[in-house]
């Protein structure tokens, strides 16, 4: 039996651009199915359309299944677009409440969601003060407190730290399993995903390419949509290097660990196996840095000292960062990771001048001079004040040379709020280039972002450091920072724990750090 029917869906927003076309798709009760396809192929809009009261504004033929606002759960991927009350008490009794139930039942209800999701202990926390990993789960919890019989997650997980992620992807496969609530769920990082569903749909230009088993749609990417490769995970990469198209694939760690086992038990006298080992392990240990930096507050090749900084919100709240140090020098490509609330996108606003710190200071390197500096911040929207992509650009003085390095100018005619959250990054990060900074402050950049997108985007960020300029990074993409970083920091409790070579920095830990590198450890 079926939750959701699609029959024949074509949709074009208002502008005229068709967006879907000729959709036809069933979701079973029960079911946990991923969708996912390049950036701005459909998936939002497929998402919204199923979804009366957030459907978007547009000419639509064909059919889609209607159901009560209660029925179908929507998770956004922004946390916080989704919060309305002030504490999370009030936040998980909110919808129980438009829905008109007793005040008995709303209490009961809120009572055994907390206890599922395991919020109970901050139940009475101010939505204010919990970390974007609480305020997901929160949203989570909020919609499966009106037991949906559909639930539609639009990249729920993109802007959470790799323990936080884990955490709400667990929590997820639960309400999956044991409520038995069918799960629609749309992402680009398929690390963690694919192990977990059912059935993939594989969308591409408004059109639905693939649906089916898990190893089918595997097999599809390997032999039809090879630039896909780089999204399925570590496992199914290595294993395809290793023996090339096969039926079964290892999806997850442990899997790939095990066929890894067998293979190099098997290939002691295979010249050929060997070598093909070698190259594969080469690949994932990713890339190297070799450059001797500086120490402390030596000012030599500095490009900004951050020394000793302590900020706070408001007087009487927590401090944010606590004697931050770090050292930022001229011609590299430093990534700040570290969980959510941890203090990263407030030292980004203070390091841009949108924020000032209450004691501390930030040095200048040895020329004394301030670079010149522009920060993409974590919502691109807020940069948006034009009605057309081409007025964006034009009013930022874009070059035409970095339009097609960001694949911008096929969306000159779309209104940014248009576009799709893979497109409104590569916009904001055209404007923020336009002046060529000698510093770039990047807040989560590949968030939304498909598997060729970010690769594009990290390739050109590469060649603005070739050129002599400075990027620092702030993101939970731990693949993209080991594929392309120079430098890492951990932030923790607002302080930078460690500062090390990327490859150091993620052949010593043991949750931050890529799949790959988890793979071949001890191997």
């Amino acid at each position: 039996m079926s939750v959701m029917d699609i029959k024949g869906l074509t949709f074009a927003y208002p502008n005229g651009k068709e967006i879907l076309h000729g959709i036809d798709l069933a979701i079973g009760e029960g079911e946990f199915v991923l969708l996912c396809g390049p950036s701005g192929c459909g998936k939002t809009t497929l998402l919204r359309c199923m979804k009366a009261e957030i459907a978007p504004i547009g000419e639509r033929k064909g059919s889609v299944t209607k159901r009560p606002a209660k029925e179908i759960g929507y998770v956004f991927q922004n946390p916080d677009n989704q919060i309305v009350t002030d504490t999370v008490r009030h936040e998980l009794a909110f919808g129980l409440e438009n829905i008109g139930l007793p005040t008995e039942v709303i209490r009961r209800r809120v009572a055994e969601t907390a206890l599922f999701f395991g919020i109970d202990e901050w139940i009475d926390a101010s939505v204010h003060e919990i970390s974007g990993g609480q305020k997901q789960l929160l949203n989570l919890a909020s919609v499966i407190a009106m037991r949906p019989k559909l639930l539609l997650l639009d990249e729920p997980v993109s802007q959470l730290d790799p323990l936080a992620r884990k955490n709400f992807l667990d929590v997820l496969v639960r309400v999956n399993r044991e409520l038995g609530i069918a799960v629609l769920l749309s992402e680009h990082h398929l690390e963690e995903m694919l192990p977990l569903a059912d059935r993939v749909i594989y969308m591409k230009d408004g059109k639905l390419e693939y649906a089916g088993e898990v190893n089918g749609y595997v097999n599809y990417v390997l032999t039809k949509e090879p630039a896909y490769l780089k999204a399925l995970p570590a496992a199914v990469r290595i294993a395809f290097s290793l023996r090339g198209v096969s039926r079964e694939y290892p999806l997850t760690v442990r899997d790939g660990r095990q066929y890894l086992a067998d293979y190099l038990h098997r290939m002691d006298k295979d010249a050929e196996a060997k070598n093909r080992w070698e190259k594969a392990r080469k690949l994932c240990m990713g890339r190297t840095f070799e450059k001797t930096r500086g120490e402390g507050m030596d000012r030599e090749n500095a490009c900004l000292l951050v020394d000793h900084i302590w900020f706070q919100y408001q007087k009487q709240t927590p401090f944010v960062l606590k004697g931050l140090t770090l050292r930022i020098e001229k011609g590299e490509f430093h990534v700040i990771l570290g969980g959510n609330g941890s203090g990263k996108t407030t030292l980004l606003s203070i390091l841009g001048k949108r924020q000032y710190a209450s004691r501390g200071k930030i040095r200048l390197g040895k020329e004394k001079k301030r670079p010149t500096i522009s920060l993409l911040p974590q919502n691109p929207k807020a940069m948006f004040s034009r009605d057309t992509v081409e007025e964006e650009l034009t009013e930022a003085g874009c070059s035409e040379a970095l339009v097609q390095s960001l694949k911008l100018a096929e969306l000159n005619s779309q209104h940014p709020y248009d576009l799709s959250g893979g497109e409104q990054q590569r916009l904001g990060l055209a404007i923020v280039l336009s002046g060529e900074p000698e510093l770039l402050l990047l807040d989560e950049p590949t968030k939304g972002l498909d598997v060729e997108a970010k690769e594009q985007i990290g390739d050109y960020l590469r060649d603005y450091v070739e050129q002599g300029h400075t990027v620092l990074c702030v993101t939970h993409d731990v693949e993209f920072a080991a594929a392309y970083a120079d430098v890492c920091s951990l932030l923790f409790e607002g302080e930078i724990l460690s500062t090390e070579p990327v490859q150091t920095f993620f052949e010593d830990n043991a949750f931050y750090t890529t799949d790959s590198r988890r793979l071949i450890r001890g191997m």
